[in-house]
């Protein structure tokens, strides 16, 4: 019995093109009757433009303007610039990291009981806070956008540290915060490495803990600094042996401009001589503890920041991608040049020296560097160079050369000193040492740590405010994480911090079971659940913006937090 065969699906889609054809008295098209036939309809037809369609008669809106600097220079063909830029390769690169961050604490009406508190107000809250240890980081989202070929590069890096839509809106929300070229000669010395040269507006981080320098460790700080500046950084990388790699840097730059200075007031103005009027430039006491700060201008200080420049030299021995030996120096200083005062201005600077060495094999990492800075009248200072916890000058100063009494509201005048830090850490992947005895589930070490000597004698015998400082500072810590399941992992941490160990008062202890979830073994993608309780000392205190003697730490926190790099 004959059966139809079903229409296929082509022929369904053309169904409506020959039935329009024939309703406008035309024929469907019929098959050529022979190869001949074929050649000669193709001939027949037209034949590719072979150009691009123009969308527009002026610059179309997805076109770069090359700028004025590209007229003046002259150095190429504006039609082979524009050829170029089509050919070029894009990359993307960024990270997110978003928590919930939650204290339990006593209630801010000193009754009885316990409230939650968020932000939490804990000990070390922010990394600018020598207290800090990244039991609650901030939330991070920064996206880095790439175009260019193996010769240059241009760069563009967007940041935020302050997610508006659970908070409240900034002015700084969220900012291109760098742009800069690569250009780079990999041949320069013919088969034996080559030279690059960075310029633009970039900041670059040096004395890193994590592992392969690739993270700033548990306690997200740079031994011997993070620079913020505008400038450049020629590297020389040259292959000493099939083994052993040389890079040698240097860079120099300078901020592009700094928070303004803005008095708000001179009610409490005083002058030398009565005769001079009133103002900013004539008053030596005008804001004895500082001027109110200005919100539309975050981190405006007490005294104006001057012109901050930076310079920075660096080497380092590669050995066979596993070792890692450097050497790092980094000043920072300024003129001090938009000071009130109207004599002799002593310069602001700030300089790191320093070592350290990296050891990355597959079973272990380990990290151990030493840095001395020398910081001198630092309040004027930016942050042009950030090292150990702290921007600018002045939380430099309130980190390590005497911090603001929270009941007197006094304020040590040291404004200089001596650090001496060692940092280190390390990391041992226990399963596969042991021949995988927990049935291919990870089971990771880690041990990290900072020790800092913080000296500021005494200047002025006869300031009651400026003391003697020497002060011996230590944070260390403990890390275990166990991957139960592909797609699970359960770990703690221990950490004990010590401000001053002369006296512990305000020394506290934080333990933080967490769980962490992922889509596989060691991917880049977590989800986190971690709760922290502190064992606080009678002195310790809450982290800025509850430094004031009104609130008191919270003990427990609870933090919910996902993070991914791509």
């Amino acid at each position: 019995m004959f059966r139809p065969r079903p229409p296929t699906l082509a022929a369904i889609l053309l169904a409506p093109l020959v039935v329009s054809a024939t309703a406008f008295g035309q024929q469907a098209p019929k098959p050529a009757e022979s190869a001949e036939d074929a050649k000669a309809s193709l001939e027949e037809a037209p034949r590719d433009r072979g150009k691009s369609l123009q969308t527009s008669v002026g610059l179309a809106p997805n076109s770069l303007d090359l700028g004025s600097e590209a007229d003046i220079l002259g150095v190429r063909d504006q039609r082979e610039m524009a050829a170029l830029l089509e050919r070029w390769s894009f990359s993307m690169k960024g990270s997110i990291r978003a928590p919930m961050r939650i204290g339990f604490g006593p209630r801010n009406d000193h009754h009885s009981g316990t409230e939650m508190h968020a932000l939490p107000r804990i000990v070390g809250l922010g990394s600018g806070d020598w207290n800090y240890v990244g039991l609650a980081p901030n939330a991070s989202v920064t996206l880095g956008l790439t175009v260019g070929n193996p010769i240059v590069s241009g760069t563009i890096i967007l940041g935020t540290s302050h997610l508006s839509d659970p908070s409240y809106n900034v002015i700084d929300d969220v900012g291109f915060d760098q742009g800069y070229l690569t250009f780079k000669f990999p041949t320069a010395f013919g088969n034996r490495g080559g030279i690059s040269l960075m310029a633009g507006i970039f900041s670059e981080r040096f004395g890193t803990s994590g592992p392969y320098q690739k993270s700033s460790g548990y306690y997200s700080t740079y031994l011997f600094g993070r620079t913020h500046q505008a400038g450049e950084s020629l590297t020389f990388d040259l292959d000493l042996s099939p083994k052993v790699e040389l890079i040698l840097e240097n860079g120099i730059g300078a901020k592009t401009e700094v928070v303004p200075f803005f008095a708000n007031s001179d009610a409490t103005c005083e002058t030398n001589d009565p005769t001079l009027p009133r103002s900013p430039t004539n008053c030596f006491n005008q804001y004895p503890e500082g001027p109110p700060e200005a919100d539309f201008l975050p981190g405006q200080q007490s005294q104006p920041y001057g012109s901050t420049l930076v310079q920075h030299t660096h080497a380092a021995l590669l050995y066979d991608d596993w070792l890692r030996v450097s050497a790092h120096y980094l000043t920072s200083w300024s003129p001090d040049d938009n000071t009130r005062a109207t004599g002799h201005v002593e310069p602001s600077r700030v300089s790191v020296v320093g070592g350290d060495v990296h050891v990355d094999k597959e079973l272990f990492n380990a990290y151990l560097g030493y840095s001395h800075v020398d910081a001198n009248n630092v309040y004027p200072l930016s942050d042009g160079v950030n090292v150990l916890h702290s921007g600018s000058g002045r939380s430099l100063k309130l980190n390590y050369f005497g911090q603001k009494d929270r009941f007197t509201g006094l304020t040590p005048s040291n404004f200089g000193g001596t650090i001496d830090t060692l940092l280190w850490q390390g990391m041992l992947r226990v399963a596969p040492l042991l021949g995988d005895p927990f049935g291919s589930r990870d089971l990771n070490v880690a041990v990290y740590g900072m020790y800092n000597k913080a000296k500021s004698p005494k200047e002025d015998p006869n300031d009651p405010t400026s003391i003697d400082i020497n002060d011996d500072k230590l944070k260390f810590g403990v890390d275990v994480d166990m991957s139960l399941f592909k797609f699970m992992s359960v770990g703690t941490r221990v950490d004990r911090v010590s401000p001053r160990l002369a006296d512990t008062s305000d020394a506290y202890t934080a333990i933080s079971p967490r769980v962490s979830f992922y889509t596989k073994w060691k991917s880049k993608e977590q989800a986190i659940v971690q709760y922290t309780h502190f064992f606080l000392g009678k002195n310790t205190v809450p982290g800025s913006p509850y430094t004031d003697e009104y609130f008191h730490p919270d003990p427990d926190m609870l933090v919910v937090m996902g993070r991914m790099s791509f």
